[in-house]
């Protein structure tokens, strides 16, 4: 049990170091694309504005009136040409200082449109990053999302429809530095999920070594008690058949009985649920036919069952159903489970025990219409010595449940209830062939 809790805490732990790691990278990744768009946003209404009123450069001709050749025209190192004592011309789209610092690493250029929406011409601050086939293909898909601003890839867009005019900011500089974020915040994330991860589980470890120490102290103790006073009740009620034998019916007498039988009962539950805690894996598991075994047990329990006016109904097949497990543990969970039922079923009702087979396993399931285990509950029944307030915990000391539910953790099965007002209680176990 001990051992089942601290895999659940470690487990529990360990899920949430993990969800905060994912919310603290994705936090710092979302932060980061955000001012890229905000950035982008932002350096697109600068560009739109400052190249509004622009024009295109007239290239330098030559006598005859015709442009010079590329190879015959001085310009700068982006090919910009700068007339003798002018200043050089403001291209559109070609950012100033300060609109360069806000786009960083980022280039720009501004299309010019036809009247039949072709390119009619395009400039840029870097225009040997760009062909005029890669610029026709941007303006090709932005015109087919019919979107005046947005972004295709790494490039972001307005366009203004009346003028004619996209301005193009091209971020794949700072994308592929997000992309690094990405990679970098993913790895440290990790790293330092690992870290905390393994200090938790040491951390876990450590804090249940004095549980575990107290817990088999609890164990020992309700053992060596048990077995203690096993001896002084059996001198008890040997003495008080004696003394019934000689006297005869005494009201007094009967309590002392009574509580006697009731007080062996619950050393017995006590010692059963000792000697199933320290059972392992290695206990003697066999293949037996369960449906044989279980109505050696049921069948005693019908005269009871009458005496409390319920009817047992056994829907348990004629042919073998085969598990592997321990039969004498399989059988006290039967008893355990239709005993239950005949203490809380109501007067002229009846209790249904079911065996089917499945593939690998079988499934028992014992059914009765006694008062309803309210759903709060119902993942409580099974703790030891636990009791709530309904009519069906009322009796017993709350230790037959918890025993059926050690048996079937030992088989490596499980065991659940289904309660209400309508349909009774059923409760359900699943065993692995």
């Amino acid at each position: 049990m001990i051992e089942h809790l601290r895999r659940k805490i470690t487990v529990l732990v360990l899920a949430v170091l993990f969800l905060i790691t994912c919310l603290f990278v994705a936090a710092i990744n979302l932060i980061n694309w955000h001012d890229l768009n905000t950035q982008a946003e932002e350096t697109l209404q600068q560009l739109m504005l400052g190249s509004g009123d622009s024009e295109p450069p007239v290239p330098p001709k030559n006598e005859d009136g015709m442009p010079l050749p590329p190879e015959e025209q001085a310009g700068d190192a982006d090919g910009r040409h700068e007339p003798s004592g002018e200043r050089p011309p403001q291209l559109p789209g070609q950012p100033v200082s300060d609109r360069m610092m806000m786009a960083g690493l980022a280039s720009s250029y501004t299309v010019m449109l036809g009247e039949d929406g072709l390119v009619r011409d395009w400039f840029s601050d870097r225009s040997s990053l760009y062909t005029d086939d890669q610029i026709q293909e941007l303006v090709s898909a932005i015109q087919t999302q019919g979107r005046v601003s947005g972004r295709i890839g790494t490039q972001f867009f307005r366009w203004d429809q009346e003028q004619g005019r996209i301005v193009v900011l091209d971020e794949r500089m700072n994308m592929l530095n997000a992309r690094d974020l990405l990679k970098t915040t993913l790895l440290a994330g990790l790293a330092t999920y690992l870290c905390l991860g393994i200090g938790a589980v040491l951390l876990i470890s450590r804090m249940f070594v004095p549980v575990a120490q107290a817990y088999e102290s609890q164990k020992q103790f309700v053992s060596d008690a048990s077995h203690e006073l096993k001896t002084p009740l059996a001198v008890i009620s040997a003495n008080a058949e004696a003394l019934s034998s000689e006297i005869g019916d005494n009201e007094w007498l009967g309590y002392i009985q009574s509580e006697v039988e009731r007080t062996t009962q619950l050393v017995e539950n006590l010692l059963t649920l000792a000697r199933t805690d320290q059972m392992n894996q290695e206990i003697s598991m066999t293949d037996i036919d369960l449906s044989h075994g279980m109505l050696e047990v049921i069948l005693p329990l019908e005269s009871i069952a009458f005496e409390q006016g319920t009817e047992l109904i056994l829907n348990i097949p004629d042919e073998p159903v085969h598990v592997t497990g321990n039969e004498a543990m399989l059988k006290q969970l039967t008893v355990i489970l239709t005993s239950n039922a005949i203490k809380y079923a109501a007067q002229g009702t009846q209790i249904t025990i079911s065996l089917t087979s499945r593939a690998h396993g079988a499934v028992l399931s014992v059914h009765d219409f006694g008062p309803a285990i309210p759903e709060k509950e119902q993942a409580r029944i099974f703790d030891r010595f636990y009791r709530s307030d309904t009519s069906r915990s009322s009796q017993g000391h709350g230790l037959g449940l918890a025993i059926a539910k050690n048996i079937v953790r030992i088989h490596h099965g499980e065991i659940t209830v289904h309660s209400d007002e309508t349909q009774g209680t059923t409760f359900e176990v699943v065993l692995p062939g």
